[in-house]
């Protein structure tokens, strides 16, 4: 796994230990909003992930049974071919 595909992974977690984190010791307003903030941007990725790998995921199967489909009808019109063809 690359450097890049081990942040993309796990970015959204750092962002919910941060924002936990900031939420926790900021006295203020401010440092509460700004882990609000983290907190609701790291949910809105992973649910975007989310919804975006299970529509993948959706699609792929989807081709998987159109292409089984195509080729059981090939297998089909080759047998009732050759069927009318034996004398």
């Amino acid at each position: 796994m690359s450097i890049e595909e081990l942040w993309y992974e796990s970015s959204p977690y750092l962002y919910v230990f941060i924002g936990v984190l900031v939420l926790i010791g900021s006295p203020g307003g401010l440092g509460k909003a700004s882990g609000g903030l983290l907190l609701v941007a790291a949910g809105t990725i992973l649910r975007l992930r989310w919804v975006h790998r299970h529509e993948r995921a959706a699609a792929r199967e989807r081709k998987r049974a159109e292409a089984t489909a195509a080729r059981r009808r090939t297998q089909a019109a080759r047998a009732s071919g050759a069927a009318g063809r034996a004398p």
